[in-house]
């Protein structure tokens, strides 16, 4: 299932509450498509920050600009490295819109291309990438819904070098030979502290050994004694002690008295027996209306950021970046990814989409004013940025 990108302009204001104090001092980046302005639509990839106390945004790499490197199809997916290092996994990317990996530095927005999934001579192809995730030893993983050995519509999992960009078939799913494959259509990757990749499909969470591609299945996700039933996994991530969290979503739905849907939710699951626990389950939430969580970014501190749809008035929607209580397990507002700006705070750009949700350890946007109670970063990344997009950056002060 993509997810669409292509929205109408809305108007109105979020009825959200504001955050909490975030308990990291990094950086939520998320890959989307945003428009230049509050009276254009979505249409331009990008690589975006969100400062984690203040709310403040930032379009870090446009992916529409030449200036900044090779341009780009659709940024889908982003993973930071353990040296910070960061990648952003393009979906349509490259001739043949099979996909790209590219590194980004994320102070000056410059983009390279470390492998093009539709170039034959780097080794195993892939079609229809969906995630990216980095080792702690640095090697690049992709699941890809349609890669694979023969028609390939069973998925695979690819590992890249970084340096030399060659790709080689750690995991096909359509090879039983390596294990099961409950589901269809590997989307979700992570990896664990010890190298052991981690993903998910539509039935199951599975352990991949990064030496021979073997697949052990971790939790099934139709299994009532491991836990909550998933009906829609999406994501999987792995924070800094081990923690192994998934987004459903689509989770719990519930229609509230005001006929607004709220769904989807955040699992934590025990690598020992595969049992579920529910972290966050937005159809519970009560008050503000959150639905279809795409992916959580982990800061070493535990705290949890998702993306994900919001209402706005009259049944119209947009997206947001939102923090999650640990104890409450509710979503608050970090930043509006509609705002359409007051006479104090010049709008925000419009976003069609926000996935692909990623913790950096730094700070790398700032803001003009100090929220009540939050810190702003003190500077702006030296961003080289078109003329419209850096009309973009903006201060979040409440």
């Amino acid at each position: 299932m993509r997810i669409a990108v292509r929205s109408s302009i809305l108007a109105a204001v979020l009825c959200l509450a504001a955050p909490p104090r975030a308990l990291g001092a990094g950086t939520v980046l998320f890959a989307g498509e945003y428009g230049p302005s509050v009276t254009t639509a979505p249409g331009r990839g990008a690589l975006v920050g969100v400062d984690a106390r203040s709310g403040a945004l930032a379009i870090l790499s446009d992916f529409n600009d030449p200036r900044q490197g090779p341009t780009g199809g659709l940024p889908y997916d982003v993973a930071v490295g353990a040296d910070g290092a960061v990648y952003v996994l393009d979906r349509e990317g490259g001739p043949r819109s099979y996909g790209i990996v590219f590194a980004v530095d994320v102070r000056s927005g410059r983009r390279t291309v470390v492998s093009e999934l539709g170039d034959p001579t780097l080794g195993a192809m892939g079609f229809n990438p969906e995630s990216i995730a980095i080792a702690p030893s640095g090697t690049i993983y992709v699941a890809d819904i349609d890669a694979g050995p023969g028609t390939g519509l069973d998925g695979a999992v690819l590992a890249i070098d970084p340096a030399s960009g060659a790709r080689t078939l750690l995991s096909a799913f359509a090879d039983r030979a390596q294990g099961p494959a409950l589901g269809s259509d590997p989307r979700g990757i992570a990896v664990l502290p010890d190298e052991t990749v981690l993903v998910l499909d539509s039935a199951a969470l599975y352990a991949v050994d990064p030496t021979d591609g073997s697949r052990t299945v971790v939790s099934r996700f139709a299994d009532e004694v491991q836990g909550p039933l998933l009906r829609k996994p999406y994501a999987v991530a792995v924070g800094a002690n081990g923690e192994v969290l998934v987004v459903d979503n689509d989770h719990a739905p519930r229609v509230g008295a005001d006929l607004e849907r709220r769904s989807g939710g955040v699992l934590r699951v025990d690598l020992a027996d595969g049992k579920r626990t529910l972290v966050s389950a937005f159809g519970d939430a009560g008050g503000a209306v959150v639905r279809f969580p795409t992916d959580v970014a982990v800061a070493p501190s535990g705290a949890l950021y998702v993306t994900a749809e919001a209402a706005a008035a009259a049944g119209a929607t947009r997206w947001g970046v939102f923090s999650l209580g640990r104890r409450s397990g509710r979503p608050a507002l970090l930043a509006d990814l509609g705002g359409t700006g007051t006479r104090d705070r010049r709008p925000t750009p419009y976003f069609g989409y926000g996935v692909g949700a990623a913790y950096h350890p730094s700070r790398l946007v700032g803001c003009a004013s100090r929220p009540p109670g939050r810190q702003c970063a003190r500077r702006l990344p030296r961003t080289i940025r078109s003329t419209t997009a850096r009309d973009l950056e903006i201060s979040r002060g409440r």
